[in-house]
């Protein structure tokens, strides 16, 4: 699957958009309607958007106010990997 990229910009600080993408409080603001997970590499993410929609994630990448990246393992088949 090819990833997808994209670049814009936020006017905040990088600690707060680190936050905002990798807490669960962060994610349940503007992504998630409930998550749970620790911004940690090897660490699982649970990402909730409803009912049918419970979906997992492992984080691969974490540099504090850098970095962040995780890669969905249970999902719909197009969100995978």
């Amino acid at each position: 699957m090819p990833d997808i990229m994209q670049d814009f910009f936020i006017k905040a600080s990088p600690d707060k958009v680190f936050e905002d993408v990798s807490t669960p409080s962060g994610l349940d603001k503007w992504w998630t309607k409930n998550s749970i997970g620790e911004a940690a590499i090897g660490k699982e993410y649970k990402l909730g958007f409803g009912q049918s929609y419970e979906w997992k994630a492992l984080v691969t990448k974490c540099i504090p106010d850098k970095e962040f990246e995780i890669v969905i393992t249970k999902a719909d088949k197009d969100w995978k990997g």
